[in-house]
């Protein structure tokens, strides 16, 4: 649960409604987290349904879900 809940922030560094390739994906994941495993993060928010990719995985789009309170308090804190 926490580790869903700690995707949210990296979820509101992507841009909104907006189309981008799979290298700046990759570059905002990297630039936010010092595990070195930015791949499990970009599969992760896909699974949690908090991004979207075409078939290829050459595009990623930001998923519009309402984030929960707690998310919101956390964006705040780290976004």
């Amino acid at each position: 649960a926490l580790q869903g809940l700690c995707l949210w922030v990296f979820w509101a560094r992507l841009p909104a409604s907006m189309d981008i390739g799979e290298p700046q994906v990759n570059a905002l994941l990297k630039a936010g987290h010092l595990f070195g495993d930015h791949v499990l993060l970009r599969r992760s928010l896909i699974d949690h349904r908090l991004v979207s990719r075409t078939v290829d995985c050459t595009v990623y789009r930001r998923i519009e879900p309402a984030p929960p309170p707690e998310a919101l308090l956390l964006i705040r804190r780290l976004g």
